[in-house]
């Protein structure tokens, strides 16, 4: 859904964005929300929560691609 959301608002794919988004996300949540203080749980769902960053972006990449080739093929 929120790829979804950012290809309807314009949003293009970068592969900066799919390196340091997921990365950004890892910080925030286990150092600056104090993650670290949980253990493997803290680590566990900053890691999770940086995949599913990784994996938004993935999916704007597609969905980016995908009206590329439609916007092509006409």
């Amino acid at each position: 859904y929120s790829a979804r959301e950012l290809a309807r608002r314009g949003v293009r794919f970068s592969v900066l964005q799919l390196v340091f988004r997921p990365l950004f996300s890892f910080i925030k949540h286990y150092l600056f929300k104090q993650g670290w203080r949980d253990g493997l749980q803290g680590l566990t769902i900053s890691g999770v929560s940086a995949f599913s960053v990784f994996a938004k972006y993935v999916k704007l990449f597609e969905l980016n691609r995908q009206k590329f080739t439609a916007t092509r093929d006409e």
